[in-house]
C-alpha cells in the first residue's frame, strides 16, 4: 500500500490511518511522537489501534535510514518502477548525508525537497522486518544494525520503560514483533 497525502485536517489523516491499518490483519502502525505527531499518536491509541510511537532524533533517525541502507543493500525490498512510486524513488535518489565535524552522518534531503517517503519506507521496513528472517533449528539469526535487530532492541526498550511505570500509567505494548 503507498498513499501520499498532506496540507489535510488531522481528523481526516486519523480516518485515513484507522481504515487503512483495518484492512491488514495483525497490523502495527508506527507513529510519529515527535512534536506535532503526538495529538495523532494520543488519538490513535485511544481508538485502540496497535501502534508503536517513534520519537524522532539525529540518533534514531540515522538508525532508521541505516536499516533501509541495509534491507535495500541485502536485497530484502524492492520498489517497483511505476507512476504511484515516482515520487518515493526521486526522493530515494535525491537522499543524502554528510558528515558533521563531530565525525557523526547525519542523513537528510536537499534543502527544498523532502524525505517524508524515505523515512516512512524506513518506518515500513522496520515493522515488517521480522519476516526476512528465518528460524534454523530454535534459533533465529538476526544480524546486527538490521531491521529487525532495531525493531527488537527497540520493543525491549519500549516494554523495560513501561514496567519501570505505575500500573495504572502502563501502555498496552504488542508483545509480538511486527508481522511476525
Amino acid at each position: 500500500y503507498i498513499d501520499r497525502f498532506n496540507k489535510i485536517d488531522w481528523s481526516l489523516q486519523k480516518k485515513k490511518i484507522k481504515s487503512v491499518a483495518s484492512s491488514y490483519p495483525n497490523n502495527i502502525v508506527y507513529i510519529d511522537s515527535t512534536g506535532l505527531g503526538d495529538p495523532i499518536e494520543e488519538d490513535l491509541r485511544q481508538a485502540g489501534l496497535s501502534k508503536r510511537d517513534y520519537k524522532f532524533t539525529n540518533d534514531s533517525k540515522q538508525e532508521l535510514v541505516e536499516g533501509l541502507i541495509v534491507a535495500i543493500e541485502q536485497g530484502m525490498i524492492g520498489i517497483p518502477n511505476i507512476s504511484q512510486t515516482k515520487f518515493l524513488i526521486d526522493e530515494l535518489k535525491a537522499f543524502g548525508y554528510e558528515i558533521l565535524p563531530s565525525g557523526r552522518t547525519r542523513y537528510q534531503a536537499p534543502e527544498g525537497l523532502h524525505d517524508d517517503a524515505v523515512i516512512s519506507l524506513g518506518l515500513a521496513c522496520r515493522g515488517m522486518s521480522w519476516n526476512f528472517y528465518r528460524k534454523i533449528g530454535n534459533e533465529t539469526f538476526i544480524p546486527y544494525n538490521s531491521p529487525a535487530y532495531l525493531e527488537r532492541k527497540s520493543l525491549e526498550e519500549d516494554m523495560e520503560r513501561n514496567n519501570k511505570l505505575p500500573r495504572r500509567l502502563r501502555s498496552r505494548i504488542p508483545q509480538e514483533l511486527a508481522f511476525s
